[in-house]
């Protein structure tokens, strides 16, 4: 669903984002039907979800947060 905001993480090419029970409907039967363009998505999202959000960079970030600690900036930070 959109309003989860993944789309500030990942693209079109790397998640699939449906906006009403409608839009989500059409993009089951096309994705459905395309397997390679299905597949291909899939593996961007899960490459770019575990370089940007493994649990040690997660980890690290949270501790960091909660002691104050500077660190290295991560992805989703602004």
């Amino acid at each position: 669903d959109k309003k989860t905001k993944y789309d500030d993480f990942f693209t079109n090419k790397e998640m699939i984002f449906y906006n009403n029970l409608s839009d989500l409907t059409e993009k089951i039967q096309k994705y459905k039907k395309d397997t390679k363009l299905r597949i291909s998505i899939s593996r961007n999202g899960k490459k770019k979800y575990f370089k940007y959000f493994n649990s040690n960079i997660v980890s690290q970030y949270i501790i960091n947060k909660t002691f104050g600690i500077k660190g290295k900036k991560v992805y989703w930070e602004s």
